[in-house]
């Protein structure tokens, strides 16, 4: 199977899923047909059952008719593929009898990326399509907040790494392929997931910081806000050199910087008397160390791998 073959399973508008062919496409989904699920959470019963059942009401939903044609196909994949991991991370209670799959979203995701690499995807494809199922039910319960912080954190990070607008789409018609006692509870959630997307401006797009510092500081935990500067304390400024052996790297340095100091892992094998291989790990502490005096005084360095 093909990218184009791939790109052909996303049904013209008003036309049905061929999930034959989908599975054809992904051989690993006719496990999803013997794969059990909780009762509480998935009346309809199997896996396949479920999956079908959101590709339809993803199909349904007004803002994925909507969509340009490029954002159905990751969407339409996401769909397909959110639970493939379910039949490989299923355990049920001995004592009970509970199904759940942890982890499944995770796995999902990295099963995922394997079977659509060797399809030929191209890489940004692929991995829009992987990070929605990573985290397709985050919307659930982002309100919640999470162990990484508040919803507000949890929705200004999800906006620098997928299109919230399709990860709230995926999530939508996950709820609503389903039958369960809280649909319309987690129906709710969604939107309101989608609404502080909004209020905070990153509903389609990263959230904007005041600079590039900031954001950085933020995603480390700094409790900062993202429309106010953090003051950045001067530094090193470093140039780092990488390449192959014998590329040029000392030449360009020696025309461009000679004026700066240099810390070169070749230097700190000369100085210890060791060839190149031979107790590599004392020629990155000696490089390391010489980078760390540099930088403790705030000097600027070229810096060699």
């Amino acid at each position: 199977m093909h990218y184009e073959q791939l790109r052909a399973l996303v049904p013209a508008p008003g036309k049905s899923p061929d999930f034959q062919a989908c599975l054809a496409a992904f051989p690993a989904l006719a496990f999803a047909k013997t794969t059990p699920q909780d009762p509480r959470y998935h009346g309809e019963g199997d896996v396949w059952t479920h999956t079908q059942m959101v590709v339809e009401a993803l199909l349904a939903l007004p803002d994925y008719q909507a969509a340009p044609r490029a954002e159905q196909e990751v969407v339409f994949l996401a769909a397909l593929l959110h639970d493939v991991a379910k039949y490989s991370t299923t355990v049920v209670d001995p004592m009970t009898g509970a199904i759940g799959q942890p982890g499944h979203s995770h796995k999902g995701a990295i099963d995922a990326r394997i079977a659509l690499w060797d399809a030929g995807v191209p890489f940004d494809v692929r991995e829009s399509v992987c990070r929605l199922i990573s985290v397709h039910q985050v919307p659930f319960f982002a309100l919640d907040g999470s162990r990484r912080g508040t919803p507000e954190f949890l929705v200004r990070a999800l906006s620098w790494q997928l299109s919230i607008p399709l990860l709230a789409m995926l999530a939508e018609a996950d709820m609503r392929g389903r039958i369960c006692a809280d649909k319309a509870r987690v129906l709710d959630n969604i939107e309101l997931f989608r609404e502080l997307a909004r209020e905070e401006g990153c509903y389609g797009t990263p959230r904007r910081f005041a600079d590039a510092h900031t954001a950085v500081s933020y995603f480390r935990g700094a409790d900062v806000h993202p429309d106010y500067p953090l003051h950045q304390a001067p530094g090193s400024r470093v140039i780092v050199m990488s390449g192959l052996p014998a590329s040029g790297k000392n030449t360009w340095v020696d025309a461009h910087h000679p004026e700066l100091p240099v810390v070169s892992f070749d230097d700190a094998r000369d100085e210890l008397g060791l060839r190149h291989g031979k107790n590599e790990g004392m020629v990155a502490h000696l490089a390391v160390d010489r980078a760390k005096a540099l930088l403790r005084a705030q000097l600027s360095t070229p810096t060699e791998f």
